[in-house]
């Protein structure tokens, strides 16, 4: 499960604006796995299969991503966000930078003879 800091501006309005029709499409593309977001709770939870429960309806069976996983849920969540900014979408009008950063990058070591 991720969890949302619900007190973000930056979260403000995902319910409204229908947050997984905007990351699913993006995320399908590299990944075989589905996801909720609970608004409420702030949380979201992953599955790849449904199953039977004990009366008979089927239901999510939740599993753990990979971390590399989560990183691709992240950039297409953080893609979905930022084509709204830039659309200049109401709940994001107040966005004037995108800023990425490559972690990665500052673990980058050179050996020196």
């Amino acid at each position: 499960m991720l969890k949302m800091n619900t007190d973000s501006r930056f979260f403000s309005g995902l319910a409204e604006m229908e947050m997984e029709s905007r990351i699913g499409p993006l995320l399908h593309r590299y990944a075989d796995f589905n996801f909720e977001i609970d608004y409420s709770n702030g949380s979201i939870v992953f599955w790849r299969e449904m199953v039977a429960n004990s009366d008979g309806t089927e239901e999510p069976a939740y599993i753990k991503v990979s971390r590399g996983e989560e990183n691709l849920f992240i950039w297409c969540f953080f893609l979905a966000i930022a084509r709204w900014a830039i659309d200049g979408q109401e709940a994001y009008d107040w966005v004037q930078y995108l800023y990425i950063d490559d972690p990665i990058s500052s673990l980058d070591v050179t050996t020196h003879p």
